[in-house]
C-alpha cells in the first residue's frame, strides 16, 4: 500500500516510516506559524520541526509575557516556542497523529521563506535539501 512518494517517506529508529508532508500538513494548520519544515534523523524516534512564525499572532503571546524587543530577537524566546509546541500538539492530536509523528522538539525561525530566499520554489514548494538546518 502506497500512502505518499517515496522522497517523502523516512524510516525512524524503531522501524516505522513518517511522511513528512503529511505532518508538515497538519502543522501548518497552526495560526502561530506560516510554514512548517520537519528534520528526521534515521537513529532517532521522533521528528524535530523548524517552524516560521507568525509575527502578528506570536506579537500578541509576546505582549502577554512583556517580552521586549523585536520579532528577530524574540522569536524563539521560551514562551513563544511552548505556545507553538502546545498548538502544534493540538493539531497533531485533532488530526490524529501518531506520537512518532508529533515532533520532539521544535525551533521558531523569524527569516520569512520566500523564493527570494532560495528556501522555497516559486511555486511555494519547500526545498527540502536546501533548508538543512543542521
Amino acid at each position: 500500500m502506497f500512502i505518499d512518494r517515496k522522497k517523502d517517506l523516512v524510516k525512524l529508529r524503531h522501524g516505522e516510516y513518517i511522511a513528512l508532508g503529511k505532518i508538515e500538513a497538519v502543522l501548518k494548520t497552526s495560526k502561530l506559524v506560516t510554514n512548517v519544515c520537519l528534520f528526521v534523523d534515521s537513529n532517532e524516534l521522533t521528528c524535530v520541526a523548524v517552524a516560521v512564525g507568525n509575527e502578528t499572532e506570536l506579537t500578541q503571546i509576546a505582549k502577554e509575557h512583556n517580552i521586549s524587543g523585536d520579532f528577530s530577537n524574540w522569536s524563539n524566546d521560551q514562551p513563544i516556542n511552548k505556545a507553538v509546541y502546545d498548538d502544534f500538539l493540538f493539531a497533531a492530536k485533532k488530526s490524529g497523529l501518531t506520537k512518532q509523528e508529533i515532533p520532539s522538539k521544535i525551533y521558531v525561525e523569524s527569516l520569512q521563506w520566500l523564493p527570494d530566499t532560495g528556501l522555497i520554489t516559486d511555486a511555494f514548494k519547500l526545498k527540502r535539501k536546501v533548508t538543512n538546518f543542521k
